[in-house]
């Protein structure tokens, strides 16, 4: 490996080339993802609003027509087969009742505390921001230690007429 300064100037132009070359090509790909999405977005919300509204007409004649389906739930046609699924299990609240009331009322009998979820993890944000009253030795005492790692990086220099926005545009 050469450790002149020569060649670190000649690698990090290199450096430089490729990732100048690399955030141009991923504007353009930005660019044109975005045309596409805004092409096709009109097509399918189109699409979409034609697919909900044969959607409910068919419901609404399944609804009104279950000879047809027999004891099944489901009725074979020509181009699809068409029916009603049964879904997974849910619990929704009684009228007059919310999450938060259900929740107290759990509370209040103790044969219902397994009912209760309750999850408990390390506030790793508080103990960053407390970490200089805590002090190493306690931090040590915890089982924790802070460390900030070093990265290298190599940052390009950018012409003068060649600004972020010019590619990010």
């Amino acid at each position: 490996m050469n450790h002149s300064r020569l060649a670190i100037e000649s690698l990090a132009a290199e450096i430089t080339l490729l990732k100048n070359s690399h955030r141009a090509c991923s504007v353009e790909l930005d660019l044109a993802l975005h045309d596409l999405r805004r092409r096709y977005s009109q097509i399918l919300a189109n699409l979409d609003r034609q697919i909900a509204d044969r959607m409910e007409r068919a419901r609404a004649w399944a609804e009104a027509n279950p000879s047809e389906f027999g004891r099944a739930k489901s009725l074979e046609l020509a181009h699809a087969v068409i029916g009603f699924r049964t879904g997974q299990p849910q619990l929704k609240p009684l009228a007059g009742f919310n999450w938060r009331r259900i929740l107290r009322r759990l509370k209040s009998v103790p044969h219902y505390a397994g009912l209760i979820r309750v999850t408990e993890e390390v506030n790793k944000q508080r103990i960053l921001l407390q970490r200089n009253q805590l002090g190493h030795s306690q931090l040590h005492q915890l089982g924790l230690r802070v460390v900030q790692e070093e990265s290298f990086f190599v940052e390009p220099k950018f012409a003068k007429s060649e600004s972020r926005h010019t590619l990010a545009a």
